[in-house]
């Protein structure tokens, strides 16, 4: 049920790329990294990825130092190597809320600026449009990802990603 404040403290480490993003240091990361085949060796493609962000820390934390952040780095694991942006700007609380890239928001808590109350059922305060981020043009041959997400400045309040299914596809 929606909750206010639900959260985890792991206390594990955060990810330098994520910190790099985020502008502070994070914690608590996960990610899931892979590589696969594209093409058939002499022929590349595109690549798109559809997701939803969410956290707690909407929208309290808003602007502030608790900038929890979504990082999808293609062929490397350095910020530079991130390909999930909006309007240029890394996925976290601080660059897609309900002033900053406010399209892309979506309120799950009552009264908030004028933004309709979701209603949903799950413990996160606000959450992304569904965002799809593409790579273009790609060679054949093996490629590799990770998905990374983690806590900023603190280990509390917690941040999601969902991937959508069928969504890691070439058109």
């Amino acid at each position: 049920t929606n909750g206010e404040d639900i959260s985890s403290d792991e206390g594990e480490a955060g990810d330098s790329a994520l910190t790099s993003l985020s502008g502070f240091t994070t914690y608590d990361a996960a990610s899931l990294s892979m590589t696969w085949q594209f093409g058939d060796g002499s022929v590349g493609g595109d690549l798109y990825v559809s997701f939803v962000f969410a956290s707690e820390e909407y929208i309290n934390f808003i602007d502030t130092q608790y900038n929890d952040v979504f990082g999808f780095f293609l062929d490397g694991t350095a910020a530079s190597d991130n390909i999930a942006e909006v309007n240029g700007d890394a996925v976290s609380i601080n660059t897609i809320n309900d002033v900053d890239n406010s399209s892309y928001y979506r309120n799950n808590v009552a009264n908030t600026n004028g933004f309709t109350d979701l209603g949903l059922d799950i413990n996160f305060d606000g959450l992304t449009t569904v965002i799809t981020v593409k790579a273009l043009g790609l060679s054949s041959g093996t490629h590799s990802m990770k998905f990374a997400i983690a806590d900023a400045s603190d280990g509390i309040l917690d941040s999601a990603v969902f991937v959508a299914a069928s969504s890691f596809a070439d058109t």
